[in-house]
């Protein structure tokens, strides 16, 4: 029996490098030394080459980024804005509405309802088209309605409508006629065709337009409550200047039925019964239209205009004040406040409201003279002067203005030949106010 000696205690041959495993070791290590050395000799090589490869690999980096596709971010949900902002619309709380249709328009931009809705809520509070931002803006939620969806014709038809109040009655036509193109049954287009087409005075063409969408609504028997208060509004627009007053106040009370929130249509009405002869109707209504809109200076502006028409100073007084309160920088509440008080001789507070209503824009004379007297007659004519002489100036052309200039410029002893428009006051002469005798009404 032959016994094996186990493996390990075998005597094994010696190898020059070991097993294959070392020899590879052993060549790695002389590349490593061989890279060393040579990187160690030419360092600046070495960076550039680095430089050049870390600018390749981030080139790569990019390019596998852009390849892959990004997830799209989410549509933001409005629902619950489009509830509250529908909400506000029915309930008359315009200026929340505006601001709600103008998160949803922003979020769904091809939502071309919320764009047409906020459209037509800036043109409907732009005062009739006083306020030429807000025409401006409707403008623009126009044209992005329009660009969102070419062939809807809400777009186009509150373009229409904007360039219309704006006083763009040629170009308007055509953004009319492409809403009805679209929808020859989208007769609000036809309204504002009609009123332009009365503004550029083809008035037969107006009439026509107008009482082909009256008819329309009358056969259909039912439609938008907007789209009825619209059509009919402007029937009574044109029969207002056609002094109608009975058509008139019959299409606006329908209008003001279908949309009892749109205050331009219930002082369009109030207008119409004052000229009428119906004082007690318009005030009424004015008022009921305050209900609904407490804060519409437009209503407050012609209710105080009509409390002064009928010799209520107090009521006038109130009214004004309030249109103040609701919005500070409407100038023609400033201005009839400040007329008031200067003719119940309350000289200080009416130079307060007069300057406040010259500030903010006033294009009424009536308040440069006004101030200055209110300035004379409080002896102080160093301050009446140049307010008056301004006013003169302002009313370059204007004979009788100019007339109530000089006038009032001698009360504080400014002869006529002394002088000089506004626009030449490096020509005015150094004038010494004389003494003037104050009226009986106390200050």
């Amino acid at each position: 029996m032959q016994l094996k000696t186990p493996k390990r205690y075998r005597r094994q041959k010696r190898r020059v490098v070991g097993s294959w495993r070392g020899f590879r070791n052993l060549v790695l290590v002389a590349l490593l030394a061989g890279a060393a050395w040579w990187i160690y000799n030419n360092q600046d090589l070495a960076q550039n080459y680095l430089d050049d490869t870390r600018s390749e690999l981030n080139t790569q980096i990019d390019g596998i980024q852009t390849s892959i596709p990004r997830q799209p971010t989410a549509t933001r949900d409005v629902t619950n804005e489009i509830a509250q902002a529908s909400a506000a619309y029915q309930t008359g709380d315009f200026r929340r509405a505006i601001e709600l249709y103008e998160q949803i328009a922003f979020a769904e931009p091809n939502n071309i309802e919320a764009h047409y809705r906020l459209g037509l809520l800036l043109l409907i509070t732009s005062d009739l088209g006083a306020d030429d931002a807000q025409l401006q803006r409707a403008s623009e939620i126009a044209d992005r309605a329009i660009n969102a969806d070419p062939e809807s014709p809400d777009g186009w038809a509150i373009k229409g409508m904007s360039l219309v109040w704006a006083g763009e009655y040629g170009t308007s036509l055509s953004y009319s006629e492409r809403a009805l193109e679209i929808d020859p049954n989208f007769v609000q287009a036809k309204a504002f065709l009609a009123e332009a087409y009365w503004e550029l005075e083809r008035l037969e063409r107006a009439e026509q337009t107008i009482t082909e969408a009256v008819d329309y609504l009358r056969s259909a028997g039912a439609a938008e409550p907007n789209t009825i208060a619209l059509v009919f509004r402007t029937r009574g627009y044109i029969a207002e200047r056609q002094l109608d007053r009975e058509t008139a106040i019959d299409a606006y009370t329908i209008a003001r039925q279908a949309a009892p929130t749109y205050g331009f249509i219930s002082l369009e009405l109030a207008l119409s019964y004052f000229g009428a002869g119906q004082t007690t109707e318009a005030i009424e209504l004015l008022n009921l239209g305050l209900d609904s809109n407490p804060r519409d200076v437009s209503l407050l502006y012609q209710l105080g205009r009509i409390y002064v028409n009928v010799g209520d100073t107090t009521e006038a007084l109130g009214i004004f004040q309030r249109c103040i309160d609701a919005d500070p920088d409407f100038w023609q509440c400033y201005s009839w406040l400040g007329g008031l008080q200067y003719f119940s001789g309350t000289y200080a507070q009416a130079v307060t409201n007069l300057e406040r209503s010259i500030s903010l824009g006033s294009d009424d004379l009536s308040d440069w003279v006004q101030l200055g007297l209110s300035h004379s007659y409080m002896l102080r004519c160093d301050l009446a002067i140049p307010v008056l002489r301004e006013g003169y100036g302002l009313a370059e052309g204007n004979q009788d203005r100019q007339g109530q200039f000089v006038s009032a410029l001698r009360e504080c002893g400014v002869q006529e030949s002394e002088i000089v428009p506004q626009g030449n006051a490096a020509q005015q002469p150094v004038l010494t106010p004389t003494p003037v005798v104050t009226p009986t009404q106390s200050p």
